[in-house]
């Protein structure tokens, strides 16, 4: 199978009442799963950056990825920063909903639905809906830098293992506190 064109995103949630190594259990059983499905590696992110909601309450409070330094992942540094935008209740709008909308792409009734349950309002029957979009966003969310998130590679295959190893540089696991910004 070719897995080039699959790209899965997923955020790690367990409940507080999971027993001790759960999550590096339920991670290795992930691993083992994707090695059998013929997947080479994985590349995840670590969003270091807080979110609050309108009124200023802290609604995410950002991770380097201890789970993943647990799990023995290559550090290999930041993604590149941008500029993200954000709801009245602290979530990030996706990137990617907002190129389905601009672009026209499937998936972009459902972007529309999100957006529309942050505070947008419904698009008028045949409105250009990358004009709706601008308009839209403008008003119903913020705008906040965000410095990138920390990228982390696993190699699930001896050759993707060498390859890692002969490419990418692993650079020291970041620390808390060590990539604070106070506003």
């Amino acid at each position: 199978r070719d897995w080039s064109s699959d790209v899965c995103s997923s955020d790690l949630v367990l409940l507080d009442d999971v027993r001790a190594n759960g999550e590096s259990w339920f991670v290795a059983r992930c691993f083992d799963a994707l090695r059998r499905e013929g997947l080479a590696g994985i590349v995840s992110h670590a969003d270091p950056e807080a979110r609050t909601d309108a009124d200023g309450v802290t609604v995410f409070v950002g991770h380097i990825g201890t789970v993943y330094q647990a799990l023995g992942a290559v550090y290999t540094g930041r993604a590149s920063p941008r500029t993200m935008r954000v709801c009245a209740d602290g979530r990030e709008l996706s990137n990617r909903a907002a190129s389905k909308l601009r672009n026209g792409e499937r998936g972009a009734r459902y972007a529309t639905a999100q957006l529309v349950a942050a505070g947008a309002r419904e698009p008028a029957e045949g409105e250009d809906l990358a004009a709706w979009y601008r308009a839209e966003v403008a008003r119903i969310t913020r705008a906040q830098r965000h410095h990138g998130n920390h990228r982390y590679v696993w190699a699930l295959s001896r050759g993707a293992h060498r390859d890692l190893t002969r490419s990418a540089v692993a650079l020291p696991y970041p620390k808390l506190g060590m990539f604070a910004r106070r506003s």
